[in-house]
């Protein structure tokens, strides 16, 4: 079934789908060569990552006993709260004194709800 010129669905439609849709068109080659880069960077990143995690823990940017953490592992087993949790995440200390506020607002407004600060800098 494809959508007809007067907008009804109809079996015998020869309507073009990507004239009706043209979310729905075949990318153009540019796009699929954007794509292709696309993947080859996200394959590159992920077989060099290890190294780079490596060479930065020797160099002292990574602390020694969370650096699984990014590679996508937990570094412990830690319970989780029995209810909802709000999770906050700063990029950086400023990030982080930037976001307290809020993280303190929220506690208030909601004292029995777990809050969880995160940053992903050494100091």
């Amino acid at each position: 079934m494809r959508l007809g010129p007067t907008g009804q669905f109809s079996r015998t439609s020869t309507a073009d789908p990507a004239a009706m849709c043209p979310a729905c068109a075949p990318a153009p080659a540019a796009a699929r060569g954007g794509l292709a880069l696309y993947e080859l960077y996200r394959a590159a990143s992920r077989a060099a990552a290890p190294a780079v995690l490596l060479w930065r823990r020797l160099q002292g940017l990574e602390h020694p006993t969370r650096w699984p953490e990014r590679l996508g592992r937990p570094s412990a087993a830690r319970p989780r709260p029995g209810s909802p949790l709000v999770w906050f995440h700063a990029v950086s200390l400023g990030e982080g004194m930037a976001a307290l506020p809020v993280v303190r607002h929220c506690a208030r407004l909601h004292p029995g709800l777990p809050v969880l600060l995160t940053t992903t800098t050494l100091s």
